[in-house]
């Protein structure tokens, strides 16, 4: 059986894209109206990310809770560690040459970026002080959601088959009572206790962990044409649905669509059942989904050279101010995966450990 769907692979890509062009509206380029819910892209890691923990959950049953949960979370944080690590230092470098004047402007700039780079954002540590580059709330949503959720998983089946649903139905019901959007992961809820992405997050991995659950069983039955036809055009209904909401909606109780259109699409990708399918089982389609992790995390370097103020892309047309930070954030991204494959390759563990050290 295949390890990775190209289908989802390229998705990955596709909403990385998405994420990129919105802050260029925010940053550099105002597309007048397009893209004012672009943030909804997010809403697939999560989900996915939370499906691709239940499916660990399930795939590795007979292993002791406790290594297994270890081993899952280490490899989690292995797998972008170099990636961020490596984007973090570009932007950071990006910030200096920008706002330092002197050597107690950058060791300053340290103090009061250590905690988001650490990735204590959104465990409220790095409240009210710097932080210059945006993604690093995701990346803390998800160490928190994994950390809490696939222990309880492992330790409760009601929980793994049931009890995420409810909860992450409940938690967005109740986002959706109080703010009526999703988005806007930094403000603070449940009476000052912790931010909006936190629970956002939480609650779609919850309901990502249940697609697992669907998909598995939608996965046993054998369709005829027209099962596959119906399949087929949910998914692509819900794909569609999701790009709408992401790109051209301008209404914030629209952006529950998003969400709802991410559970159906990945539910029914993760079948194979659909047509199309083995279209994206190609190199190409895995390596655009490898690469989104790098556009992801790096993209906010060029996002910070190009921006309106830095006076870099002015006289150029419309056109050419989307094109050429969106070409040089992919470049970047390739540059960043390259590197981070070295470093994968070597071991991190012998950049700071002697071989000999370790038992």
């Amino acid at each position: 059986m295949k390890k990775r769907n190209g289908k989802i692979e390229v998705l990955r890509f596709v909403f990385a894209i998405c994420v990129v062009l919105l802050h260029t509206d925010q940053k550099i380029f105002d597309f007048k109206g397009l893209l004012e819910y672009g943030a909804m892209s997010v809403e697939f890691f999560f989900v996915l990310s939370g499906f691709l923990l239940g499916k660990h959950v399930a795939d590795h049953s007979d292993r002791s809770d406790s290594d297994d949960t270890k081993d899952y979370i280490i490899h989690k944080v292995l797998r972008f560690l170099p990636n961020y690590i490596l984007s973090f230092t570009f932007v950071f470098i990006i910030y200096c040459i920008k706002h330092c004047k002197s050597v107690h402007d950058f060791f300053l700039l340290l103090l009061r970026i250590l905690p988001d780079f650490m990735l204590l954002r959104e465990w409220g540590w790095s409240a009210k002080l710097l932080s210059i580059i945006g993604p690093t709330w995701y990346l803390s949503v998800l160490i928190i959601c994994t950390v809490i959720l696939y222990p309880l998983c492992r330790k409760n089946e009601t929980w793994f088959k049931y009890g995420a649903f409810i909860v992450g139905s409940l938690l967005i019901g109740c986002l959706r009572l109080k703010y009526n959007e999703l988005i806007s992961p930094y403000v603070i809820v449940l009476d000052g206790m912790m931010y909006k992405g936190l629970v956002r997050g939480f609650a779609e991995m919850c309901l990502g962990i249940s697609c697992y659950h669907v998909s598995e069983m939608l996965k046993k039955y054998t369709y005829t044409k027209i099962g596959k036809f119906a399949l087929s055009m949910i998914e692509l209904v819900s794909f569609f649905l999701v790009l709408y909401v992401v790109l051209l909606s301008n209404k914030p109780e629209y952006n529950i669509y998003a969400l709802i259109g991410c559970l159906f699409m990945i539910t029914i990708i993760f079948t194979e059942k659909t047509y199309g399918s083995d279209l994206f089982d190609h190199p190409i389609s895995y390596y655009l989904g490898k690469l989104s992790l790098s556009l992801y995390l790096s993209h906010w370097c060029i996002i910070g050279f190009f921006r309106k103020d830095n006076g870099f892309i002015h006289g150029i047309d419309s056109a050419q101010k989307v094109l050429i930070p969106l070409l040089s954030a992919v470049l970047l991204a390739m540059l960043v995966d390259r590197l981070s494959d070295k470093i994968k390759k070597i071991g991190i563990k012998r950049f700071f450990i002697e071989e000999n050290n370790v038992e």
